[in-house]
């Protein structure tokens, strides 16, 4: 792995783990990390693909909020990690108040201790997905056009990329037991 990879390697222990379920106010149960791209497209990607996995993200945290699947995936701590630069933060509050959803949602917060005490992490467009992998989780990327600065990294055992709800929803149930 990339030397910076090593270092916060060596950082991370159970301490760290707890400390983010303190910071967070999240319960013993696992953490599935929900990474979905931005709404403020920079021009580098495919705007429909874009939005679908951004609706396959809601579509999948109202599933487990709604235990639409299976109630083995109703006690998942749910935290939605937009990018730190994201301007979506209000879209996101807005969305989740309207579905009155109690999941927590952040922006800023060190994204290597939330990748490595999580169980699972959904990820898309993002190099987020690099995180988890290093650190050995479960990583569901969505396929919406960015997969190509992952490329050697799918074959790690994982990682799986994704792009429908059903299958989403599937490998979510399954990571989430």
């Amino acid at each position: 792995y990339h030397e910076r990879y090593k270092n916060i390697l060596s950082e991370m222990n159970e301490d760290i783990k707890l400390k983010v379920r303190k910071d967070l106010k999240l319960t013993e149960n696992k953490i599935i990390v929900f990474a979905p791209y931005t709404l403020t497209n920079y021009g580098d990607g495919d705007e429909d693909k874009i939005l679908n996995g951004i609706q396959m993200i809601q579509q999948a945290i109202l599933a487990i909020a709604n235990s639409d699947y299976t109630e083995s995936i109703s006690y998942l701590n749910v935290v939605i990690k937009l990018h730190p630069a994201s301007k979506d933060l209000p879209y996101w509050k807005k969305w989740m108040k309207d579905n009155l959803l109690n999941f927590t949602l952040i922006q800023k917060y060190d994204s290597y201790a939330l990748a490595y005490a999580s169980h699972l992490m959904v990820v898309q467009s993002s190099t987020y997905a690099i995180d988890g992998i290093v650190f050995n989780k479960n990583v569901i990327i969505l396929d919406t056009g960015f997969t190509t600065c992952i490329e050697e990294y799918h074959s790690h055992q994982n990682i799986e990329l994704v792009n429908s709800l059903h299958k989403l929803m599937n490998r979510i149930t399954f990571f989430g037991r």
